[in-house]
């Protein structure tokens, strides 16, 4: 099992990566990755995140699958055992982020017929290879949707509330992560 942690201290937001063995026995892969959260950073403990308004949540959440327009690099996947969407100019994917859509917080293909007035192009220069998180998996209207973990963007300016390394600590990261990850993400009032 592989999990990452993401954790904000006087200092900044890091990201260190663990492999536990059926054991329990744990052993550090990566440390002290710079980190890029949202324009607010990691929302307070026991505060609710809403659309729109800049946090990055704190919790425990699973890898649910990925995309991108990158080739993939482990096989046909980037993270191994979880599913590759390849994402390209013709095949029209976005991310509902319309909180009065009953598609809200789910990928979608933009020529099918929708409810929406809102949604993230997922052809984008950041989302070369991306990871879903299972954040607000209820899909409840408002909560927060697309927290997505990405490549940086020039000058490490903050995200919208997704969690984002430079490209070559995300490459790092996704070639030793597999299904049984977990991401755990702390600010700084844990």
């Amino acid at each position: 099992m592989m999990r990452i942690v993401v954790f904000e201290d006087e200092k900044g937001v890091f990201t260190n990566v663990y492999r536990i063995n059926d054991n329990g026995v744990v052993e550090e892969i990566l440390s002290n990755i710079l980190t890029i959260v949202g324009r607010n950073g990691i929302i307070p403990y026991g505060k609710q995140k809403c659309e729109g308004d800049g946090f990055t949540p704190q919790g425990e959440y699973s890898i649910v699958y990925t995309f991108g327009y990158g080739e993939p690099f482990n096989g046909s996947e980037v993270i191994k055992g979880i599913p590759y969407l390849k994402i390209n100019y013709e095949n029209d994917y976005v991310w509902v982020d319309d909180e009065n859509s009953k598609k809200y917080n789910t990928l979608q293909r933009y020529n099918q017929k929708n409810d929406w007035n809102s949604a993230e192009d997922l052809f984008h220069e950041l989302y070369e290879y991306t990871a879903v998180i299972d954040y607000n998996k209820e899909c409840i209207h408002g909560n927060g949707s697309a927290i997505f973990l990405h490549k940086s963007r020039e000058g490490n300016t903050p995200t919208a509330g997704c969690i984002a390394w430079q490209r070559d600590d995300l490459l790092n990261i996704f070639r030793v992560l597999d299904k049984n990850t977990s991401i755990c993400i702390l600010g700084k009032d844990r």
